[in-house]
């Protein structure tokens, strides 16, 4: 009797023994918040690893705003630490600062993710089967001199209507841009001489999620050329080059076919009587414009283009004036035209 309580005794702890064993400390944060920005948490990405601990600053309702997450338990920690930096790169445009190598066993590797006002600082410290990770908000990158500026050719509407003409290739998104939010600063940029409106792109959620930002874009207000400014590097890169002419009717060439594109994006649904913004319809221009009573235009048609297989459905021609950006709305069953927009 006496040995078969003791070997009751031994079965129950060793029962006990393995229960601590799959204990994994306080809860496995799903993600991370810090600068305005929101990112899956390391785990949430190489899966559960035990937490030994947690040291974080709470916002006023109770939401983690920043901290030090310490955790152990993995078979290889420089593995997780590498699947964590891909996870933050492609899906969140993470940049790592400074030298970080995948292949070694342990290190400390830093990364930034920009948000709308400040963005996420994270630095990993890892090696030998444990990390922490380190979350904070980054600085705030200095910005270029703001002062006000009026009587450019280019509106703030138009420079949206421009923005919106950018493909996914040049935005680097991988969905169209008029999905995302977009907020344009009241006051124009001066940069490298010229002035810009700034326009600020973010994921906006309709689940409640925080929203995420996505990009900064400069959009000249002297000519409609657009870049991509850097908050990490205060750098900017070209995308397009400006194509509207500040003094009115060109004595060159004028608009191109691209401009000319542009252009035709300002107008509103009052002007072309569509049901919707006439960004969402498929455009044609014909890259050499047309003699139209003296004066040479783009030809550019609109259509309706459905993805269910219907087939696609006219909406209408419209005339852009090479010299000057008129609008005629062209009726091809009278052969007449009539000026929805007046040239600049």
């Amino acid at each position: 009797m006496t040995r078969m309580i003791s070997t009751l005794i031994v079965a129950f702890a060793g029962s006990l023994l393995l229960s601590s064993c799959q204990i994994a400390g306080p809860d496995l944060p799903k993600t991370y918040i810090a600068g305005g920005v929101t990112v899956d948490s390391i785990t949430a990405v190489t899966g559960k690893r035990t937490l030994d601990g947690i040291t974080q600053s709470l916002t006023g309702d109770g939401q983690m705003e920043s901290g030090l997450f310490s955790y152990s338990g993995a078979d290889n920690a420089a593995d997780d630490v590498a699947a964590y930096v891909a996870e933050l790169t492609e899906e969140y445009g993470a940049v790592v600062e400074g030298d970080y190598d995948p292949l070694a066993e342990s290190g400390t590797i830093q990364l930034t993710v920009a948000g709308e006002s400040s963005g996420m600082l994270l630095t990993i410290t890892y090696g030998d089967g444990a990390y922490e990770v380190l979350v904070e908000e980054k600085e705030t990158a200095s910005a270029p001199t703001k002062e006000p500026e009026e009587g450019y050719p280019i509106s703030a509407d138009d420079a949206m209507n421009l923005l919106l003409t950018l493909t996914k290739i040049e935005t680097g998104f991988t969905a169209d841009i008029s999905v995302y939010t977009k907020r344009t600063d009241e006051e124009l940029t001066i940069w490298n001489g010229t002035a810009y409106y700034v326009i600020t792109v973010v994921a906006d959620y309709e689940d409640g999620r925080p929203e995420e930002y996505r990009g900064t874009f400069y959009i000249s207000a002297e000519d409609g050329a657009i870049l991509r400014y850097d908050l990490e590097t205060d750098t900017a890169q070209q995308l397009r080059d400006g194509q509207r002419t500040t003094g009115g009717t060109s004595s060159g060439s004028g608009l191109s076919a691209e401009g000319a594109m542009n252009r035709l994006l300002t107008l509103s649904k009052s002007e072309t009587g569509f049901s919707a913004d006439i960004s969402v319809y498929t455009r044609r221009v014909e890259e050499t414009p047309v003699n139209y009573n003296g004066r040479n235009y783009y030809v550019i048609t609109v259509v309706a283009d459905y993805e269910d297989g219907r087939p696609e459905e006219y909406r209408g021609t419209f005339y852009v004036a090479q010299d000057g950006g008129e609008i005629l709305r062209y009726d091809l069953d009278t052969d007449t035209a009539e000026v929805i927009r007046s040239g600049s």
